[in-house]
């Protein structure tokens, strides 16, 4: 069967369909047969940056399709499903012919769609299902952000309140953010400095203001996963950077988490993956001087 993979990171020059055996369903496991599958900002983060699965790897974290086999008592062939396949913590990539998942990985049996009623939704249809879009906007139309957003007294009490909650929370041990192999090398190559032991929590994985509404409702959280502390945080601060007084209002609010010895680790990987990926993401060039200066005063 085909599949669309990547040997190396970079852009999109490194995609290429190749062909590999067609998998076998393990126990409780069902073959679903593709049909339709979805382009996510997490796919391009794994193609482009040092992070998520072994290489080569294919891509690809949901997908609608057919059952084909099964090994699960739920599900028969013929049964038209949807699925997430957590790619990054299985290497399990949907952008193939044929996939196959186990019962964690979330297939379900697609019901019938109801498109949501009322002026102030809409309905996306993907096959089997309506999903509801929350109708209040993002804070920033890009991950960073080129001018102050405005935002009110109690988005930042409820931001501050999650991220703290977020931060001392058990990191799960199936699902990696940020690879510890990954940021050893590329935080003393790109930042000059070095780190010792590491402190592991929950992170978000891609928490900048593109990715969050003004209500405040965190979108986009396909790359969640285990991540050192306050790479959160730290996020949210450097891709600030260019708005020097909204990433003082930041760095203010959320003291209590990146005024911790333990957070420096995490702010040194969000640097180095900013001067890592300059050369071949625009908003990273953008940053990639202010990141210096921060770097020249950690």
């Amino acid at each position: 069967m085909h599949v669309i993979r990547i040997a190396r990171h970079g852009g999109p020059e490194v995609l290429s369909v190749r062909e590999i055996p067609r998998p076998t369903p393990g126990v409780g496991e069902v073959l679903i047969r593709t049909v339709a599958g979805s382009l996510n900002p997490v796919d391009r983060k794994t193609r482009a940056w040092e992070v998520g699965p072994q290489l080569p790897a294919t891509l690809g974290w949901d997908l609608a399709g057919v059952v084909t086999a099964s090994n699960h008592s739920r599900y028969r062939p013929g049964d038209q499903v949807i699925a997430m396949s957590a790619q990054i913590a299985t290497s399990r990539g949907t952008w193939a012919e044929q996939v196959s998942l186990p019962r964690p990985a979330r297939v379900g049996a697609a019901p019938r769609p109801v498109p949501h009623p009322g002026p102030d939704h809409r309905g996306l249809r993907l096959p089997g299902r309506a999903v509801r879009l929350r109708p209040d906007p993002i804070v920033s139309p890009r991950p960073v952000l080129d001018e102050d957003p405005g935002l009110p007294e109690t988005w930042w009490k409820e931001i501050v309140a999650a991220l703290a909650a977020l931060a001392d929370v058990l990191p799960p041990a199936d699902r990696e953010a940020v690879r510890e192999e990954y940021l050893r090398h590329v935080i003393p190559e790109y930042t000059g400095h070095q780190i010792d032991a590491v402190t592991w929590t929950t992170a978000h994985g891609d928490l900048h203001d593109g990715n969050i509404t003004r209500g405040p409702h965190i979108l986009d959280r396909e790359g969640w996963g285990r991540a050192p502390y306050g790479y959160n945080a730290a996020t949210l601060y450097v891709y600030a950077l260019l708005t020097p007084d909204t990433a003082a209002r930041i760095r203010t609010e959320l003291a209590p988490v990146l005024d911790r010895p333990e957070a420096r680790t995490g702010l040194l990987t969000v640097c180095a993956q900013v001067l890592q990926a300059q050369d071949r993401i625009d908003f990273h060039a953008e940053l990639a001087s202010p990141v210096r200066e921060h770097l020249a005063h950690l």
